[in-house]
């Protein structure tokens, strides 16, 4: 079992644009469940209302959980994006500073 810790950066990158497009794909896909309206619209002539009000409220709760999963979806691909980068980064200035030092055979 190795212990090294191996970031392929072009991969990240395109995962993290998937997850991005997964994201967007997601809130769509609500907005259009959104659209569609609450049980309300079922022309219901008052014997079914308290079943309609559950439905309502159920479905209210679902949506903005809903809501919250597909922002975390393409908030990860963010992350996964920028932590990408950061190592990236990381990784150029420790070379630049270990262009400077003397004798560097032992890394």
């Amino acid at each position: 079992m190795s212990s090294e810790l191996r970031l392929v950066h072009g991969s990240l990158e395109t995962a993290s644009a998937h997850l991005r497009g997964d994201g967007t794909d997601y809130a769509a896909a609500l907005r259009r469940l959104q659209q569609r309206g609450d049980a309300a619209s079922w022309g219901d002539d008052g014997l079914l209302r308290p079943l309609v009000t559950a439905y309502s409220e159920c479905t209210a709760i679902a949506l903005a959980a809903y809501t919250h999963m597909g922002d975390l979806i393409g908030a990860t691909g963010d992350a996964l994006a920028l932590s990408s980068r950061r190592v990236s980064d990381v990784n150029e200035v420790t070379v630049q500073n270990l262009d400077g030092l003397p004798d560097t055979s032992w890394v």
